[in-house]
């Protein structure tokens, strides 16, 4: 009997080891986006020369295939639409253009005379053309904008 007992006491203690290990398993989904960068040159839009009444705003337009409008302004002379020619991979590129990313806009001018401008790009606009793209806008000039040469620049990021 004492043989049965102690036998009986090993079974259980083999059979509650504490010592037990769990395995889980599961799915890890793996992915990557790759964009690729290249540079590009670009020939400035011009706006022009842009004749305004005393104390208004005015407006001008410069579309994509050189023609102007102007709204409230006189004239407009010497205005040129802008153009930006990739380099490497151009007919890749070229084949795949499908925008620009112009949320930052309005893209403020200034006059470097350290005072605040309401002179400012309202709205882009660009069509493919070639190795590249033709770049257009719409130029605002508020009331009582002094006379003087009004610059800017931004970045174009095209993503293929």
């Amino acid at each position: 009997m004492r043989k049965h007992f102690i036998t009986t006491i090993v079974a259980l203690f083999t059979a509650t080891n504490v010592n037990a290990t769990q395995s889980f398993s599961g799915t890890l989904t793996v992915s990557a986006t790759v964009e690729r960068t290249t540079s590009m040159t670009c020939e400035p839009l011009n706006f022009g020369t842009i004749l305004l009444p005393a104390g208004s705003e005015g407006q001008v337009l410069v579309n994509t295939d050189n023609t102007t409008d102007v709204n409230y302004a006189i004239s407009v002379t010497g205005a040129s639409t802008g153009y930006c020619s990739f380099g490497e991979n151009s007919d890749e590129i070229t084949d795949l253009f499908d925008g620009i990313d112009l949320s930052d806009e309005p893209f403020y001018l200034s006059d470097n005379r350290d005072s605040s401008s309401s002179v400012y790009v309202k709205s882009l606009l660009y069509e493919s053309s070639g190795n590249g793209f033709l770049i257009g806008g719409v130029l605002y000039i508020g009331e009582n904008v002094p006379s003087g040469t009004y610059t800017g620049s931004f970045t174009v990021t095209i993503t293929y």
